[in-house]
């Protein structure tokens, strides 16, 4: 009288099962790729940001210090302000406000040059991607 319960799938269901795994499997791989390749484009961009500003304030610098120089030399100059382009939407702007053969920065700040036009899509420094 015991009866054993045979349970049996055949073919069909273990099928679509590993179907729906690969599936799921392609799909992850597929997002994580996209996600990578989406970081990867935007460090670069971030990287050629870092390197435009820093050679801003380089040039920058190098004027603060022809400042300091013809300061010492006995030049009078009441306020000195200085731009350098970081790219053609933003540069760097300083102030300062000269007293005898001394300065003092009153600010430093960056300024957005242009505008960006979103109604015909154009993304910003798209050009670095495509190098």
């Amino acid at each position: 009288m015991n009866k054993k319960i045979k349970l049996c799938f055949g073919i069909g269901a273990p099928s679509i099962i590993m179907i729906f795994i690969c599936l799921s499997f392609t799909t992850l791989s597929i997002l994580a790729l996209m996600t990578a390749s989406s970081n990867y484009k935007l460090a670069k961009k971030h990287a050629t940001y870092i390197q435009d500003y820093y050679s801003a304030d380089t040039k920058i610098q190098e004027e603060l210090s022809k400042l300091s120089k013809s300061l010492n030399e006995g030049q009078i100059i009441d306020q000195f302000v200085y731009t350098s382009d970081i790219n053609e939407h933003q540069s760097i702007e300083i102030i300062c406000d000269v007293t005898g053969k001394s300065f003092e920065i009153l600010s430093q700040k960056i300024i957005i040059t242009a505008d960006l036009d979103y109604d015909n899509n154009n993304k910003f420094d798209d050009r670095i991607v495509e190098q």
